[in-house]
This record gives structure tokens, sequence and C-alpha cells, in this order.
């Protein structure tokens, strides 16, 4: 757009044979009309009495009509003409570019709000299971501390709805000597 404002020899050239074609058509017009106002001045002076009423009423009727000058343009007029038509465009492109932006910043909002949510969710229900464990507690014996109660049969007898037998030979099931937990295999 500087450059547009710059003026040139030829664009002076062309502005001088603009006002000179002005010049002459606005001459050859007021020769036109000086001509016409002659005629219609000899009419009034010569003619019958309705030929000099009509060239009376058609000289007080009519008026010259003058054409405004022209306007000149600049190259720099050239200039916002083509960025009047190149601005809204690249204006709209910017637009939609932000508009982009702006959506893309909203959803990652929204996801991070949205993933915020569910840790707090996750917090509230962690610290429901621990307040419910610790509760559990305080009701029953601490897990590595329960007791195991065992209980040696001997001879033949009932238990519950059925009926046992001394076993008389053990094996150590793990492998274990130090583990109590046995199968009793035979009969005694």
């Amino acid at each position: 757009m500087l450059l547009g404002g710059c003026a040139t020899d030829a664009y002076h050239l062309a502005q001088i044979k603009q006002l000179e074609v002005y010049r002459e058509v606005e001459a050859a017009r007021a020769q036109a009309y000086a001509h016409k106002y002659d005629a219609l001045a000899q009419y009034a002076r010569t003619g019958d009495s309705h030929a000099q009423i009509a060239a009376v009423l058609a000289l007080n009727a009519e008026r010259p009509v003058q054409l405004p000058p022209p306007v000149l343009s600049s190259p720099s007029d050239d200039v916002f003409k083509w960025a009047s038509l190149i601005v809204p465009s690249a204006a709209n492109l910017v637009s939609v570019g932000f508009g982009y932006k702006l959506g893309v910043t909203q959803s990652n909002n929204s996801t991070l709000q949205a993933l915020g949510s569910y840790g707090a969710i996750a917090s509230v229900a962690g610290a429901g299971f621990n307040a419910v464990s610790t509760i559990g507690g305080q009701i029953q014996a601490p897990v590595g501390a329960s007791t195991v109660t065992t209980y040696n049969l001997n001879g033949t007898g009932v238990l519950g709805s059925g009926t046992y037998t001394r076993n008389c030979s053990s094996s150590n099931v793990l492998g274990d000597p130090s583990n109590p937990v046995t199968l009793l295999n035979g009969n005694c």
C-alpha cells in the first residue's frame, strides 16, 4: 500500500489528459447552448406571435446542465479498492482461526474440568472406603491378629451332621516341619 501512494509521471500525464478532455467537452457543450440560444432569440425577434411566445418560454424554461468535473483517481485509490476486496476476506480468515483456537481451548478446559471432578469423586470414594475400613477395624479384630482354634479329635464321634474317625498317621502338607498344617491318613 505504501508503493500505491507514490505518484509517477505517467499518472500525472493521464490526469492532465483527463482534465483536457473534460475542458473540451464543456467548451463544446457551452458552444452548443450558445447556438441554441441564438436560434431561439432569432425566433423571438422575427417569428410570428406563436413562435415568439414559444421561443421566450423555451429560453426561460431551460437551464444549462453542467456536468461535475471528473473525479481523478490516484494509485493509492486503486490500492484502497483492492484492499476493500482483500481485507474483509483476510479478516474473516483470521476470525475463523481465532474461533478455532477458542474452540480448542474451551474443549481442553472442559476436559480438565471433567478430569478434576472425576478426581474429586475418586477422592471422596477413597475417603469413604477408608472411613468404612476404619470403622470395620474397630468392630472386629484386626486382620493380622486373628486366632485359629484347633480341636483335636480322638476316637470316633459325631461332629455337626456327620461322623468322624481319628486318623493315626500324619504327613506335613507343605513340607515345612514348623508348619502345623497336617494331613492325616488311615484309620486307627
